[in-house]
């Protein structure tokens, strides 16, 4: 997928940059760029102006006396900073000191193509890069049609004023792994915040949220998304049984699983990631969540012992000798039901809530799929999309009664549009922004950033 990287900032109530040199790329044509991942900086020139509506402004009036004043003061670059006539159709901020500015991702990609070089200046809207998801994609001739194309997301924020130097910007302030992003304030805070996410592909938007919590972090904060084993609730609780190893350890020998396969890791208080540091210890501050696991996933038992595992080792048995042993030693397992869900899944919010204290978000599933050519549904007795509303709605229930945060991931994938929507449930990378605003605004309104 093509997408274009453009010049483009909106900040609180809707500021914006109207043009701007750029000083520095931080990523070379062919690079990967993941979330968090510096991409540029640049010097902005051109009058920066604050557009806020004519309700927003009046609130700050009425609120208290010299409200406006105030908010003003506290605004970055206020040198040279006015306050113009309100009108409702135009703006009432003016800042015309020169800063610096850092754009940082908020999307996955790989950077193709430079259009505008170190020095040179543009202005909002105008072509900066080229983007592709896929390394084999080609570029050849791009600019000339790019009205399809999608917005490659970004961050922006400040870092400097005109005097200031660009050597003397603030040091690499995060480190990535395959997993996990780790990043952290200057100077260093003590407040250790840490979000774990636990299977699926719907909490992979998560990275997206941590440019925006960089924003006003005041520590270490690590994202960790473990592994996207479809782990639904059964698999979950089962994990307190504490198996025995005589049971467990031949399955995982002959399966070729990792050795804390069926520990419950989830329930820890803590999780440990090795940084550029070393190992570093993060307390579960958030703990994320998917329903798709309950809503999909098939899963084998045991027939003598009565355990379960995943479909997706299974997937992977290549001999005709380990899936003998294994089509003699296990027996399928149909879905879940909703009622099944709905029991499981509320054990799992309160021990989870009662060993870690952690604020639990939990991303619903997307009840729309695109392009499907089913028009008749008389012999269809479980169409998808039916189950998924049912699962959703079985959801709120559990919210009700459980006191934890839903993503409704279903919500901002049809505000956003669902024709790039080609799996149920790995959601366009448009919508990874969306999602992670909504996991923000949360966060925030829960008290956990």
């Amino acid at each position: 997928m093509l997408l274009k990287l453009v010049m483009a900032y909106g900040g609180d109530l809707g500021w914006m940059i109207r043009a701007g040199s750029i000083l520095k790329w931080h990523k070379a044509e062919g690079d990967p760029i993941r979330y968090g991942d510096d991409l540029f900086d640049m010097k902005v020139e051109e009058v920066v102006r604050h557009q806020a509506s004519f309700e927003q402004v009046n609130q700050l009036q009425t609120r208290t006396p010299g409200a406006l004043d105030k908010w003003a003061a506290q605004q970055p670059a206020t040198k040279n900073m006015t306050i113009e006539a309100i009108d409702p159709a135009g703006p009432v901020l003016s800042v015309k000191n020169t800063f610096l500015v850092r754009v940082t991702s908020s999307d996955t990609g790989i950077l193709r193509r430079v259009c505008a070089k170190e020095g040179e200046q543009r202005e909002v809207g105008d072509l900066l890069a080229l983007v592709t998801t896929e390394a084999n994609e080609t570029v050849d001739g791009a600019e000339r049609d790019l009205k399809d194309a999608g917005v490659f997301r970004v961050v922006a924020n400040m870092f400097g004023t005109e005097d200031a130097k660009i050597e003397t910007r603030k040091r690499e302030s995060k480190f990535l792994d395959r997993n996990f992003i780790m990043f952290w304030s200057e100077p260093q805070g003590e407040t250790r915040l840490g979000i774990y996410a636990k299977g699926s592909y719907h909490p992979t938007p998560l990275f997206a949220c941590a440019p925006l919590i960089e924003r006003s972090l005041q520590g270490t904060c690590c994202i960790l998304r473990e592994d996207p084993v479809d782990f639904r609730s059964d698999l979950l609780l089962q994990g307190l049984r504490h198996l025995p190893g005589e049971w467990i350890d031949p399955v995982i020998t002959r399966l070729d699983l990792p050795s804390g396969y069926f520990q419950p890791r989830l329930f820890d208080r803590s999780f440990s990631v090795f940084g550029p540091q070393g190992e570093e210890k993060f307390p579960k501050t958030v703990v994320a969540l998917s329903i798709v696991p309950d809503v999909e996933s098939f899963c084998f038992k045991h027939k003598k012992h009565g355990f379960l595992i995943p479909a997706e080792p299974v997937n992977q048995i290549e001999s005709m000798e380990e899936l003998s042993w294994f089509r003699e030693n296990f027996a399928a397992v149909g879905r879940i039901s909703v009622d099944g869900f709905m029991s499981n899944f509320g054990n799992v919010i309160d021990i989870l809530r009662k060993d870690t204290g952690a604020q639990v978000l939990v991303f619903n599933t997307v009840t729309t799929m695109p392009f499907t050519p089913t028009h008749n549904y008389q012999f269809l007795e479980d169409f998808p999309a039916r189950r998924r509303l049912e699962f959703n709605l079985a959801l709120v229930e559990l919210s009700r009664k459980h006191d934890f945060s839903i993503v409704d991931v279903d919500r901002i994938a049809k505000r956003s549009g669902t024709a790039r929507q080609l799996h149920w449930d790995i959601v366009d990378p448009g919508l990874h922004l969306p999602i992670a605003r909504e996991v923000y605004r949360i966060l925030q309104e829960r008290g956990a950033l």
